[in-house]
């Protein structure tokens, strides 16, 4: 009985630790997929960079053409400009995001450690325990011995529902 009810307290001591733990991995599971477009909007960027580049090896040296299509940079630089912006604020976001997920992870640390060492004084009286059960065990069989050198004795038949069982 008194296992059951120290198995039940330790569980409800860890649900608030699997609870935190559950949170810290969506959290990390939503850093991730961010992290993914990121990516894929520098890959894209990279690309489009690429392809400004192989525009601008491919014109003619004519100014007018050199004009037109130094314009068509200028645009593709500023909406570079623009979508690098945006990639520099998702990354602040997950910088933040980030040390949110540390500071959760040092405060599931920092609870662990409160919650091990209530273990290990739930061990160490569990164990308390069964040395004493042991203890009684012994004890409850020398008296059954003696009782039962007595009733032999008086030539008393002890009833059944009263022989201890013997456990293992």
């Amino acid at each position: 009985m008194n296992q059951d009810y120290l198995l039940k307290n330790i569980q409800r001591l860890l649900s608030p630790v699997r609870k935190d733990l559950k949170s810290v991995k969506k959290i990390q599971n939503q850093f991730g997929k961010d992290l993914v477009s990121v990516k894929s909007a520098q890959n894209q960027f990279g690309k489009d960079l690429v392809s400004v580049k192989q525009s601008l090896n491919r014109h003619d040296t004519d100014l007018g053409n050199l004009s037109k299509n130094l314009t068509s940079v200028k645009s593709a630089q500023s909406q570079f400009g623009k979508d690098l912006v945006s990639v520099k604020q998702t990354l602040n976001r997950h910088d933040t995001d980030l040390a949110k997920i540390r500071n959760d992870i040092n405060t599931i640390k920092e609870t662990q450690e409160t919650h091990t060492s209530s273990l290990l004084t739930i061990e160490t009286t569990i164990k308390a325990y069964g040395d004493m059960y042991k203890i009684n065990d012994d004890n409850i069989r020398k008296v059954e011995k003696r009782t039962e050198t007595l009733e032999e004795k008086a030539g008393i038949e002890t009833p059944e529902e009263l022989i201890l069982l013997k456990v293992q």
